[in-house]
């Protein structure tokens, strides 16, 4: 089963004709969103973010590129996932074999 904390840091963004997933994540106070680079070198310092049943034109900040995968960071100005629901991103726990979910 997919822990709340989790399930709610799976987000839908648009951008014109396109849209991805992103993940949030909570680092140092800040929140940002990975998703897919080939996504984000489409996006011009904002990004439509579904949220609460609609959809919030917000500004992002390009934090970076992957050079080895598809994936890049974009840093959100404001908090759209609360902090309480905590999210340690870390290795540690996981085995070959363990239980793996893509949302």
């Amino acid at each position: 089963m997919i822990p709340t904390n989790i399930f709610y840091r799976v987000v839908h963004l648009g951008h014109g004709d396109h849209s991805a997933t992103g993940t949030v994540l909570h680092v140092d106070g800040r929140e940002y969103i990975a998703t897919a680079k080939h996504f984000a070198e489409l996006l011009v310092n904002e990004v439509e973010l579904y949220h609460e049943g609609g959809w919030v034109r917000t500004s992002v900040t390009l934090v970076g590129h992957s050079s080895l995968a598809d994936v890049s960071v974009l840093a959100l100005p404001e908090s759209f996932v609360d902090t309480e629901m905590v999210v340690e991103m870390t290795q540690a726990g996981m085995i070959y074999g363990g239980e793996v979910f893509f949302l």
